[in-house]
């Protein structure tokens, strides 16, 4: 039994004593060192003029090529090829020069993209969150973990809200096996709220937690959001926050509607991955997403589908695992213009991100599953770069279609399904070559059954 089945099962106190510890951890972790000081620093950038950012890249680009010249061996041949010295880094068009990365590159040979000298840094192990297909495993330094909820909370600054405010989380943790499905964090004044179980028979007590909880904001995937925002509106019931941040999948126009009517408040969006080479946020003007260029460098390159752009990213902070012109194979709309009336000059480079959206599917009783409850159930039976699809045909008939599996992981995701979705639906587990992508990613939870939420 693993780990974390082990620990879903625990009495409740004991639970959140042993959660509240390893919280501690993780804020020692986001937020020690010199946490205050990169805060600090993005507040004061996002109003430097565009020479002053574009000279900051240039500064920041040119160490990265320096240490990956120095250091990463796919670099140092790659760069010895192209005739690319650290000294030529005068602009940031040097980049054009390079050719882009990709994730099967990375997972074909790892060790030659990470520094030979990565025991002299502090980093943290991370993983993507196999949108695009099969997790990749990956190194960040500690000062770009803690750069990336730096420009986090810079976001939520422009909500009007704080570092230490309560708020709430809906997100993909295992909470329990056994109500409550949330635990709070005293680290951070956070009520952590798993989206795994928000169903027809729990949403009740969800909604009677969140009013009683009165969070200042609310944060997390938009489709468990919508979820609660449609059943208080159905029951004429509103909570008024601050703001609700989303994440992790595409925001639906008609779910920031929902949302924004059952919460009065407006919806903010962002864009990122876990690698940590770009980042997008909306302000409060909501014209789009302003890149953070101290971050990373984000190049949106003509996809050949007319209007869709790939985003191609570079990390201006990692000297562990260099993520130099990295393709993410996500396609967006661009923005129209750079300039955005809130003042800051971070420019608008995202209108709308396409592809990351997942269809909700039904189980036996109709109860909604969202696809974060079948990607985290699923993740612990997968093999690396095994990647899957499952497809709500009709009301009770699934089709669950993954790559290259073996008969003791075919009778795991039949157990597992049946178990989320209901002992009398129909399943079918197919073996396949590859899964089609839409928007260059993979779509791995589909609803052809005619019901949506």
């Amino acid at each position: 039994m693993s780990i974390v089945n082990i620990y879903s099962r625990l009495p409740v106190a004991l639970r959140e004593l042993l959660a509240n510890i390893y919280a501690r951890k993780l804020h020692s972790r986001r937020f020690g060192g010199e946490f205050g000081k990169l805060l600090g620093f993005l507040e004061e950038s996002q109003y430097w003029d565009e020479e002053r950012l574009m000279i900051f890249q240039i500064e920041r680009l040119r160490q990265v090529i320096s240490n990956s010249f120095e250091n990463v061996p796919h670099f140092r041949k790659l760069f010895r090829d192209i005739d690319l010295r650290p000294s030529d880094v005068t602009s940031l068009e040097i980049l054009k020069e390079i050719p882009v990365m990709t994730k099967d590159m990375i997972k074909s040979d790892p060790l030659s993209f990470t520094s030979e000298n990565i025991r002299s840094i502090e980093t943290i192990k991370d993983f993507s969150s196999g949108t695009t297909g099969a997790k990749l495993e990956f190194f960040l330094p500690i000062s770009l973990y803690r750069l990336n909820f730096a420009a986090l909370w810079r976001f939520y600054s422009w909500a009007g809200v704080h570092l230490g405010d309560k708020r709430v989380t809906l997100g993909a943790r295992v909470i329990g096996e056994r109500p409550p499905y949330w635990i709070y964090n005293k680290s951070e004044n956070q009520l952590l709220m798993s989206i795994h179980h928000l169903n027809s028979n729990t949403i009740s007590s969800y909604i009677e937690k969140l009013m009683e909880f009165e969070p200042v904001f609310i944060q997390g995937h938009p489709t468990g959001i919508e979820i609660l925002a449609d059943e208080m509106l159905r029951r004429r019931e509103k909570l008024k926050v601050k703001a609700v941040f989303t994440t992790g999948e595409t925001l639906i126009d008609t779910a920031r509607d929902k949302i924004e009517n059952a919460f009065g408040c407006k919806v903010f969006e962002s864009y990122g991955v876990s690698e940590c080479v770009v980042a997008a946020f909306e302000c409060e003007k909501h014209n789009g997403l302003h890149a953070a260029p101290e971050y990373g460098i984000t190049e949106l390159e003509s996809s050949g589908e007319e209007g869709f752009y790939s985003v191609i990213g570079t990390s201006l902070w990692n000297n562990a695992m260099p993520f130099i012109r990295y393709k993410i194979e996500d396609l967006v709309i661009p923005c129209e213009t750079a300039i955005c009336s809130c003042g800051r000059t971070l420019p608008l480079v995202i209108k709308k991100v396409i592809g990351r959206i997942d269809d909700v599917v039904y189980d036996s009783e109709g109860n909604p599953v969202l696809p974060v409850t079948i990607r985290m159930h699923l993740k612990p039976l997968l093999k690396p770069f095994q990647n899957y699809q499952l497809v709500q045909l009709d009301r009770l008939e699934f089709e669950f279609r993954c790559t290259n599996f073996d008969n003791d992981q075919e009778k795991g995701f039949d157990k597992l399904l049946k178990r989320l979705l209901g002992n009398n639906i129909v399943l079918r587990v197919n073996e396949v070559h590859e899964i089609e992508k839409s928007g260059g990613k993979v779509r791995n939870v589909i609803n052809k059954s005619g019901k949506s939420s």
